[in-house]
């Protein structure tokens, strides 16, 4: 058990690029914690708590304070267990920072990972679709008009080519229905996956029938509330996407992806507008995960304004290597207000 002494908590306040609505809300900018955990040594391992509205494990930056108190009065993983996930997350991220920091070999850390580009038709532009062509994977946001989404996803794939994967993402927003007339529109050649097209996740079979899209589980996996419910997902799922944000400790993420890998499914580590931080927490998971998944869907970064760490991680464009993406990372400690 880790001393209260060595577990330090912080906030901070970072501006968005553009507002953000989400869960009700228009954000236009992230409120939340980051940990700090130093070592005998002194050596400094860093994790991030950024619940999102809408999504599993939300709670107010008040609230929030109090459940990181709470945790770290000591690392007692009684304490954890009831702390909300993005809590869980960031503690699990700073103890991982630490042990990665103090090995000195990482000649096996070397590999590609593919990069994602996240694109909204509501706001798409020329522009955007020029910095698609340098990516080798794009997430269109659809749920709405499903007519509408599926000519756009057409377009842009006329726009760049048959090269960069497609993934389409609807947030639970169509009915069963419109996720069919979606999914004949488009044709299953079209998209790599599509990510949570309706608003029962007991539909996505039928969906799969009528259309044969491979469909990917996100909200779905965050709300089963027990083994059985997971693997209920996977009977009818092509992918996991694991947010750990949602989900919780890097253990419980690792858990969930080897689950999906001995079902024969994808595993895509999603981020949820966390800062550099965060983002380093989510590179540390696909490091222990196997090499050969999905391109994970990193794209909110982008829409970070101002980081907190000093210089941002390198994780735009096609692809990235993740030893260079997860060297020299140093916190900007001065914009962050300790939380007493």
């Amino acid at each position: 058990m880790m001393d209260s002494s060595a577990i330090m908590w912080f906030r901070f306040r970072v501006p968005l690029r553009r507002p953000l609505t989400v869960g009700g809300q228009t954000l236009s900018f992230r409120e939340c914690l980051v940990v700090r955990l130093m070592s005998d040594d002194g050596a400094a391992g860093w994790g991030e708590a950024a619940p999102l509205p809408g999504f599993h494990g939300w709670c107010t930056i008040e609230e929030l304070i109090e459940h990181a108190h709470n945790a770290g009065k000591s690392f007692d993983a009684s304490r954890l267990l009831v702390s909300p996930p993005s809590v869980r997350f960031a503690m699990s991220s700073a103890e991982a920072w630490l042990l990665h920091d103090s090995q000195t070999d990482t000649a096996d850390v070397s590999r590609e990972v593919k990069a994602t580009l996240l694109i909204n038709r509501d706001n798409h532009s020329l522009e955007s679709l020029q910095q698609a062509m340098k990516y080798s994977c794009i997430k269109v946001k659809v749920g709405s008009d499903p007519v509408a989404d599926a000519t756009f996803v057409r377009e842009l794939r006329d726009a760049i080519g048959p090269e960069p994967k497609l993934r389409a993402d609807a947030n639970r927003r169509w009915n069963l229905n419109q996720a069919i007339e979606f999914g004949q529109a488009v044709g299953n050649e079209m998209l790599e996956f599509l990510e949570e097209p309706c608003d029962n996740p007991d539909n996505f079979e039928v969906l799969r029938n009528e259309t044969g899209l491979r469909i990917a589980a996100d909200e779905s996996v965050q709300d089963a509330g027990d083994s059985s419910a997971i693997e209920r997902i996977l009977d009818v799922s092509d992918y996991l996407v694991i947010k750990p944000t949602m989900i919780g400790s890097l253990d419980r993420c690792r858990e969930l992806a080897q689950r999906a890998y001995s079902r024969g499914a994808g595993v895509v580590v999603s981020s949820a507008y966390e800062t550099g931080v965060g983002m380093r927490g989510l590179l540390l998971l696909i490091l222990s995960l196997k090499g050969t998944d999905p391109a994970p869907g990193l794209g909110t970064y982008n829409l970070i304004a101002d980081d907190i760490l000093e210089s941002r991680l390198p994780i735009q464009g096609s692809s990235f290597d993740l030893q260079s993406a997860l060297r020299h990372v140093n916190v900007d400690t001065a914009s962050l207000e300790r939380i007493a």
